[in-house]
């Protein structure tokens, strides 16, 4: 017999696999199972590196920004050192390569060829994971040093809604609901980056700030379709509600940063381009 948790927890990854493959995909993935957490199949493959490799660098990178405008009240930071950057996509890059090695995969069965066409694979997407980090510190992040001060790095965004315990919808987080014994719903997010932006029109009397949700993606090549689905996007809608909440101020804008690192074909057993 399964069992779950008194809030049903969802995410804008479940709700996509519902809506756009099939129901009973998100029930095996994410619900069933005696803890009600979804089933997993054993990986029998070298994973290829994915905007969470990116995102390590990038937390960390975030992290750093945060620590320096605590320990430099009243100053501006408008670059982050080479070194800094280097550091967080070199630590990337290792974390994807110790985890790709770790995927249970039996290479002392195989033959040299395979193993050596294994070790470039691995090689060639920690080499993608380090430079995309570079190229988002080098192009996109002195932009916003420029104009805002970072609030926040992956804070995580659980509102609940339909609540039953009495703090009602949208209040606190889900640890306060679920200590009720509440029984509503939490859709869980996280806000990548969450800027303070210094509008230039103030002196104009205008709005002296403003808050910023970034949310940066890595894609294989562009899609008109892919695109435009973020103009109706619930997760960016979601994620920027909670955090308005939570800060007290409004999340006024939201821009989604895409990373293009190239479509990789398997063309045969080795793994060739």
């Amino acid at each position: 017999m399964s069992t779950y948790p008194t809030i049903w927890m969802t995410s804008g990854s479940v709700i996509r696999t519902g809506q756009q493959d099939c129901g009973y995909k998100r029930w095996l993935l994410y619900h069933a199972g005696v803890n009600g957490v979804g089933y997993r199949k054993k990986a029998q493959a070298i994973p290829l590196a994915t905007g969470s490799g990116v995102h390590r660098g990038m937390e960390r990178i975030g992290g750093w920004i945060i620590d320096w405008q605590a320990a430099n009240a009243g100053r501006r930071l408008l670059s982050v050192p080479d070194e800094v950057i280097g550091w967080a996509a070199a630590e990337a890059a290792a974390e994807y390569e110790q985890g790709a090695w770790a995927r249970g995969l039996e290479l002392s069965a195989r033959d040299a060829t395979t193993i050596e066409s294994y070790e470039t694979l691995i090689r060639e997407q920690a080499t993608l994971i380090e430079s995309q980090v570079w190229i988002y510190a080098i192009v996109r992040l002195p932009f916003m040093l420029a104009r805002a001060k970072l609030l926040a790095v992956e804070a995580e965004e659980t509102p609940v809604i339909l609540c039953t315990c009495g703090l009602g919808d949208w209040f606190g987080d889900v640890t306060q609901h679920l200590a009720r014994g509440c029984q509503g719903y939490c859709t869980q997010g996280r806000s990548d980056f969450l800027w303070d932006v210094i509008d230039p029109s103030a002196a104009l009397g205008g709005q002296p700030s403003f808050i910023e949700y970034e949310e940066f993606k890595t894609k294989a090549t562009p899609n008109y379709g892919w695109d435009n689905a973020w103009e109706h996007s619930a997760q960016l809608l979601l994620n920027m509600e909670a955090a308005s909440r939570r800060i007290g101020r409004s999340v006024e804008q939201a821009y989604v940063p895409v990373l293009y690192k190239g479509k990789r074909d398997k063309l045969n057993r080795d793994d060739q381009f």
